[in-house]
């Protein structure tokens, strides 16, 4: 796998970071679409492949799972939020209210 990271940076002309996330990506495709005999068979060409394609999607996963721990953060943040709104406007109605029952000489409040 060092042989095909030193070749990218060569050829491609990127850095180290940038190579390693190619073989990665390249890596987790082949590991998605390649049947599981032919994938030893390129692991045991390329060294560390197969390791490498475990490590990207263990990655993926942990991405997704941050994902989605973000969106329900933000879900429960919005809904505090209305919540939060639908008081506030409560409380403007009833002071409001209050105001037309003193126009008309009585208290609403």
């Amino acid at each position: 796998m060092d042989e095909l990271v030193k070749q990218l940076i060569a050829k491609a002309g990127i850095d180290a970071s940038q190579a390693q996330a190619v073989v990665e990506v390249v890596t987790g495709f082949l590991k998605d679409k390649l049947p599981a005999d032919v994938m030893n068979q390129v692991s045991g060409l390329v060294g560390g492949l197969g390791d490498l394609a475990g490590d990207a999607a263990g990655a993926a996963k942990g991405v997704a799972s941050d994902a989605a721990g973000a969106a329900q953060d933000a879900a429960g943040a919005a809904q505090a939020a209305a919540a939060d709104a639908a008081d506030g406007a409560k409380d403007a109605a009833g002071g409001i209210m209050g105001k037309i029952g003193g126009l008309f000489g009585g208290d609403k409040s």
